[in-house]
């Protein structure tokens, strides 16, 4: 989940191609230097750690909708792209579509760090919210 949240903040880069609206950038830098795509695999890893750790029918559904959503939403992000900017092809070759394909591992301090935050704030709401107890916060307790 570290990851996840990690490029879930990642995304948030005023550089990032992929947001709707966004000029196309000449070269990714954070979080898209590791993927074009990080708040789409920060949710389709969060589905992946909830649903096999939950095990519910119910939770299954749902979080391999939003895995789903999230992976075949990228694909058809990329098509789209590819038809409308002439750019993308060579922005496209400096990232990955597949997280860390590239062989780059480090988002940036303020990705991280955020995460890190985000992980801290998740861990202390989940048993507010009625969910079971994660780590770190339940060392602690």
């Amino acid at each position: 989940m570290l990851l996840a949240a990690i490029l879930f903040v990642g995304a948030f880069n005023r550089r990032n191609a992929a947001l709707a609206g966004a000029p196309l950038a000449t070269r990714p830098t954070g979080a898209l230097r590791i993927t074009r795509h990080p708040m789409n695999w920060a949710f389709a890893i969060w589905a992946v750690v909830h649903g096999a750790l939950a095990g519910r029918t119910a939770t299954l559904v749902l979080t391999g909708a939003i895995f789903t959503l999230a992976i075949v939403g990228s694909a058809l992000q990329e098509v789209k792209k590819r038809r409308a900017d002439p750019g993308w092809a060579n922005y496209a070759r400096q990232t990955s579509f597949f997280p860390f394909a590239k062989g780059r591992f480090w988002p940036g301090a303020v990705p991280v760090v955020g995460g890190i935050l985000i992980i801290i704030l998740a861990s202390w709401l989940h048993p507010q919210l009625g969910a079971p107890a994660i780590p770190p916060l339940v060392w602690f307790t």
